[in-house]
């Protein structure tokens, strides 16, 4: 039976049957009630921030919503491009912080259950035998409870397409009789629909790499205290990075793997690129001053994260120096700050200042190289996909070539220069995240932007060192320039992690905006 309007309370509805001539107490009567559910949402978290600092925390949920005011059609229908699903990804949710599922219903008080049914309608509309036969793959991803309700929990641990239907249960069952096992439709007890894919990020290769033969000091011979100018990570000569010629190259391929008949269902609304962070900033200036101190040098320039600059459209420009100070010269003036600088040890978001830097999506991707697509600021594209047996295979790069010049005097104290040392750690991971507006940056509209896996983690860190003698100024290199590199799988079985727990910073500040030069020691 169907009605027309939703019951005003329960078992408000009665009909009742009886023989024609027979005696009416011998009627059978039953009571009904007509329900409308509505306001389905899936409250979907967001990988958190490492650190929390400079207003980016928390991070916002994000809700997809069907049926919401009121339900249409299209809240009913298992096609994916008539009631378009949410994706996400395989094991982007962590147990102890899942997916919120809420409904409501009319007339109130109608006892709801909660079920998650894969997509087994034959081809070309169901999922392919291949995909549902992979590899730790269950039948449907895990509800939190199989008790009444109208709220729910729900983790990603399955690949493939899904309904998430709350519905009435209409014989004292727990189960939705919702298909026959061959995926042929049955009659069902009143349900709602919200179309769910789930797709598998499983890497391939990790040619990531270190290329010390790019790094070099200026001048690459013969430095002296009075001609040395600092060290690079590229073998450009300052401009027009590429994989080649940078001192970091992140270069990897992966399989992604969603539902439907050839795996690709879902795809169009994932993307990926390489995440950075910096771990290690060691990067110092150390000065002679008349007469020298015994046994070290008397001043020295400190890079550091300072939360409190002025501004940050001077990169690395800012120098911190003695309150009763001033700087040598008067060109250097307007950017020595004599209040105390606010060091932030923690790691650090490494990303070029495209805008809205660590706010989701490919906002944290990169250094350099494609920055996760072709809207936005970010320019360029990837390689474009490989076709599978079921899914595609993916290619992803980015790269990296610091560098940093050196003063050959204090700022504000003068002296000679006496040792340089460029050594950064950078930790970087391919990472990969859904957007339901199909755009890879953070969008307005887009749900599940916020939310990372990680394939593989690669840390590199660049190192070298010189001294200059105090009297004839000769340079003497105490660390030949070298780039030491460690690669992993992000999870033991090669597939995506969430990085919620992985310790990789994805979130704002980044480090170009607090990057400054302690020089009051």
């Amino acid at each position: 039976m169907q009605g027309k309007t939703a019951s005003a309370a329960l078992r408000e509805v009665s009909l009742s049957l009886q023989l024609k001539g027979d005696n009416p107490t011998n009627a059978d009567t039953i009571l009904m009630t007509v329900v409308k559910f509505k306001k389905l949402a899936a409250d979907v978290p967001s990988t958190s921030a490492v650190t929390n600092r400079a207003g980016n925390s928390p991070v916002a949920r994000h809700a997809w919503k069907i049926a919401d005011p009121a339900p249409g059609p299209n809240d009913f229908d298992e096609d994916y491009t008539a009631n378009k699903p949410i994706v996400l990804l395989e094991n982007s949710i962590l147990d102890k912080d899942r997916i919120k599922l809420s409904v409501a219903i009319e007339p109130a008080g109608v006892p709801v259950r909660w079920a998650v049914i894969r997509d087994r309608r034959p081809a070309p509309d169901g999922d392919h035998t291949d995909v549902i036969a992979l590899k730790d793959n269950s039948e449907a991803p895990t509800l939190g409870s199989n008790a009444e309700g109208l709220t729910n929990t729900l983790i990603a641990d399955a690949v493939g397409s899904f309904h998430i239907c709350p519905f009435v249960n209409c014989n004292d069952g727990t189960t939705f009789e919702f298909m026959a096992k061959d995926g042929t439709r049955i009659d069902r007890e009143p349900f709602i629909m919200m179309n769910l894919v789930l797709v598998r990020v499983q890497g391939v290769t990790n040619d990531s790499k270190g290329q010390k033969a790019n790094c070099s000091p200026f001048p690459a011979a013969g430095q002296t205290s009075a001609n040395f100018g600092g060290f690079t990570t590229s073998s450009s000569g300052g401009g027009a990075w590429t994989g080649a010629n940078s001192g970091w190259h992140a270069d990897a391929k992966v399989d992604v793997i969603g539902g439907g008949k050839d795996g690709t269902r879902g795809l169009d609304k994932v993307f990926g690129g390489w995440i950075q962070h910096i771990f290690l900033n060691n990067i110092r200036a150390d000065y002679n001053l008349p007469p020298p101190p015994p046994g070290r040098p008397g001043r020295s320039h400190k890079y550091a994260f300072i939360s409190n600059l002025p501004d940050n459209t001077h990169y690395g420009q800012y120098h911190y120096i003695g309150a009763a100070e001033a700087a040598l010269s008067a060109a250097d003036a307007a950017l020595c700050v004599k209040t105390g600088p606010v060091i932030d040890a923690s790691p650090i978001l490494d990303v070029s200042p495209f805008g809205g830097e660590g706010t989701g999506g490919d906002s944290a991707v990169g250094s350099t190289g494609f920055q996760g697509g072709t809207t936005g600021n970010h320019g360029g594209g990837y390689p474009a996909a490989t076709p599978r047996p079921i899914g595609q295979r993916w290619q992803r790069e980015m790269w990296d070539a610091p560098g940093i010049g050196c003063r050959r005097r204090h700022i504000s104290a003068g002296g000679t220069l006496a040792h340089f040392r460029f050594n950064l750690g950078f930790r970087t991971d391919l990472c990969f995240w859904t957007n339901t507006d199909a755009k890879p940056d953070p969008t307005a509209n887009g749900v599940a932007n916020r939310l990372y896996v990680s394939v593989y983690t690669c840390t590199w860190t660049p190192d070298f060192e010189i001294n200059f003698h105090a009297t004839t100024g000769v340079g003497t290199i105490a660390t030949p320039a070298k780039i030491t590199v460690t690669k992993a799988n992000s999870a033991p079985n090669g597939r995506a992690a969430p990085v919620d727990g992985l310790g990789l910073e994805t979130r704002s500040p980044f480090a170009l905006a607090w990057y400054a030069v302690d020089a009051r020691t």
